[in-house]
């Protein structure tokens, strides 16, 4: 099975993909949304919809909301492409706004490297390749821009 990103609820709404999916439940970090093509994305809550805290608890302002929507329509039309297969859960940033799309988990997977904003999100915790560790990828390279 293809393996999409983690990508947010919000940003896949306003790009207009739908799917058939039941109610969001109170913890969205474990909900799964089918994409129109049959893949899965994860939805993870970052600030995207109106009204909600960005990262920290801050509250976003609304240049800070439309750049959101707009990275995460970035994500959102990579995956459905089969150019967003991300690391890291959340996916990272780094990749949508510097390349528009992401390989840092075949980078991660092959030995080969990610980005620095995945090198970081693993170091967190939020590694999200299977039979890779936080040591692993302490050994790989980064890949930067």
């Amino acid at each position: 099975m293809k393996r999409f990103a983690m990508l947010v609820l919000s940003a896949a709404m306003a790009a207009g993909i739908t799917g058939s999916a039941s109610a969001a439940p109170k913890d969205q970090q474990s909900t799964q949304r089918k994409v129109a093509q049959g893949g899965t994305i994860k939805a993870m809550p970052m600030g995207g919809m109106k009204g909600m805290k960005g990262g920290m608890g801050m509250m976003m302002t609304p240049d800070a909301r439309k750049l959101r929507k707009h990275v995460d329509a970035v994500k959102v039309k990579a995956a459905k492409n089969g150019r967003y297969d991300c690391c890291i859960g959340p996916s990272c940033d780094f990749c949508a706004t510097h390349m528009g799309s992401c390989s840092c988990a075949k980078g991660v997977a092959s030995g080969m490297g990610n980005c620095r904003e995945c090198k970081g999100g693993w170091e967190a915790g939020q590694g999200d390749v299977p039979g890779k560790t936080k040591a692993d990828v302490r050994k790989m390279k980064t890949v930067g821009m």
